[in-house]
């Protein structure tokens, strides 16, 4: 495998995370990709677009809290690593949004690294079950096949391992 190809792969499975949580969590998932827009300015390697249904601010901050940890410890299970998401440079856009959502949540700084602890051990539970990593790795497979997966493509990858999807 080239260094190219696993970059690739462990992009996807990244991707995957993101996707997989958003769905679960009552998300829509319009796109999801590993081969994202590079006239946006940015330097990315995948990109999950996802649209909330017309909820709480405070459940959907929750989510996204969720949603943005996930990618990372996605990833971080692929590689079978345990490493603290904020040290990882490559995971400074999402560390940032997990802070951006604790911040709306929490309004001391305790409360809020607090809340993260919290999410991130949730959210690493969740991937460890045997169905939700299946959905991970199914997703994961249809990026590397595919590239970019939209809104019924992901819906079909998943809608076997989890239970609460989105429509």
């Amino acid at each position: 495998m080239t260094v190219e190809d696993e970059i690739e792969e462990i992009t996807a499975y990244h991707e995957a995370g993101h996707a997989v949580m958003a769905a679960v969590l009552g998300g829509r998932i319009i796109r999801v990709s590993i081969e994202p827009p590079e006239d946006d300015g940015l330097k990315r390697f995948g990109e999950s677009i996802v649209s909330w249904p017309v909820s709480s601010d405070a459940a959907i901050y929750e989510a996204e809290l969720k949603v943005s940890l996930a990618g990372p410890v996605a990833e971080l299970l692929y590689r079978s690593e345990y490493a603290a998401i904020e040290s990882i440079p490559e995971f400074a856009a999402d560390w940032q949004r997990v802070i951006e959502s604790a911040l709306r949540l929490k309004p001391t700084k305790r409360e809020q690294l607090d809340l993260i602890s919290r999410a991130e051990s949730w959210v690493r539970a969740f991937l460890n079950q045997t169905r939700h990593w299946a959905a991970v790795s199914a997703v994961a497979d249809e990026l590397l096949a595919h590239h970019t997966l939209e809104h019924e493509q992901l819906q079909e990858s998943i809608s076997f391992w989890v239970e609460s999807v989105a429509d």
